[in-house]
Parts: C-alpha cells; structure tokens; sequence
C-alpha cells in the first residue's frame, strides 16, 4: 500500500534503508519538489 502511495500518486520512490531483526526496519522515501 505505502509503495503504491508514494509511487503512483506522488511519484516518488520507496525503498528499505536497513533492517535489523528484532530493531526495526528504516525505509527512505524521496518525493519529487513539484
């Protein structure tokens, strides 16, 4: 759902930072400005 969101209705890009098991996972999003 998330990737959807930013991809097709901001068209940006969704992809996992790091992942470390029983941390957490960072995802980086980067938005186009306009």
């Amino acid at each position: 759902l998330s990737k959807r969101i930013v991809e097709e209705y901001h068209k940006g890009k969704i992809f996992v930072k790091e992942s470390v098991i029983n941390e957490g996972t960072t995802f980086k999003i980067i938005l186009p400005k306009s």
